[in-house]
C-alpha cells in the first residue's frame, strides 16, 4: 500500500463529475372492456333440471362481427359461464355443446359490450334449452295353464293399471287411459329424460311380473 500523501488544490477550472439516476416508473391501466356471462335455464320449470337432465356442462363459441372465434365458454360444474375480457363491441354466442340430457338451442344471441364508466362491464345472455322427451308404451299380456299341463298361447290383458317411478326424483308419472286397452297396451307420453320403474297393480290371481326399469335417452322416441 502506497502511504504517500497527494495535495490536490481545486479552482474553478477543475472539472466536477456528477452522477445523475433516472428512474423509470412503469404505469399499468387496468383493462377496458367487458365480459360475457351466459346463464342456463329450462325452457319449462326456468330454474330446476327436469329428470335425471342437468343444467351444467354447456360449452358456447363467442365471435365477434367478423365471424371470428374470440373465446369459449366452458359451464364445467354450473349451470353458468363467463368468457374472457373482451373488446367493446357487438358479438354473437352460439351454444355448442347442450347440458346432458338437452337438447341443443339452435338460437344465436347478440351481445353488445358498450363502453360505460366504469372500466369493466358485464352482459348477460340467459339461454334455454328443451329437455329431451320420450315415450313408454307397455303392452300386457296373459296366459293360462291348459288341461294337459301346458301354457296356453298369451293373450292381451285389458284393465291392467300401471304407473311409472322416476329413478332420479321418485315422482310418479301416469298414463291418460290409466290401465292397458283391449290390447293390452297403455302408453306414457312427454317423460322426461330420466330412467323410469314400472310399478304394476297386479290383477288378483295372477303372479307379479318381472319388469325392467325403461329409461328416456332420446328425444320424441317411443
Amino acid at each position: 500500500l502506497n502511504t504517500t500523501a497527494f495535495t490536490v488544490t481545486l479552482n474553478d477550472s477543475t472539472p466536477v463529475v456528477s452522477s445523475v439516476i433516472t428512474a423509470k416508473q412503469s404505469i399499468s391501466e387496468d383493462p377496458k372492456g367487458g365480459i360475457i356471462k351466459v346463464t342456463k335455464y329450462d325452457n319449462e320449470t326456468n330454474g330446476v333440471a327436469q329428470g335425471s337432465a342437468t343444467l351444467c356442462g354447456a360449452v358456447f363459441e363467442i365471435s365477434d362481427e367478423g365471424n371470428n372465434l374470440v373465446s369459449t365458454i366452458n359451464c364445467g360444474s354450473n349451470n353458468f359461464g363467463t368468457s374472457n375480457i373482451l373488446p367493446f363491441g357487438t358479438y354473437t354466442v352460439k351454444e355448442k355443446s347442450a347440458p346432458n340430457g338437452y337438447l341443443l338451442a339452435s338460437e344465436t344471441y347478440d351481445v353488445v359490450i358498450s363502453e360505460t364508466n366504469d372500466t369493466m362491464s358485464q352482459s348477460d345472455v340467459t339461454v334455454k334449452n328443451v329437455v329431451i322427451k320420450g315415450h313408454i308404451e307397455i303392452t300386457k299380456y296373459k296366459t293360462s295353464v291348459k288341461e294337459d299341463g301346458t301354457l296356453a298361447e298369451p293373450s292381451a290383458f285389458s284393465g291392467v293399471k300401471f304407473t311409472l317411478k322416476s329413478k332420479t326424483s321418485g315422482a310418479l308419472y301416469t298414463s291418460v287411459s290409466e290401465v292397458t286397452d283391449e290390447n293390452g297396451k297403455i302408453l306414457f307420453t312427454n317423460l322426461p329424460f330420466d330412467t323410469y320403474e314400472v310399478i304394476e297393480v297386479v290383477p288378483e290371481g295372477y303372479k307379479p311380473a318381472e319388469i325392467p326399469n325403461v329409461t328416456i335417452s332420446e328425444n320424441n322416441k317411443t
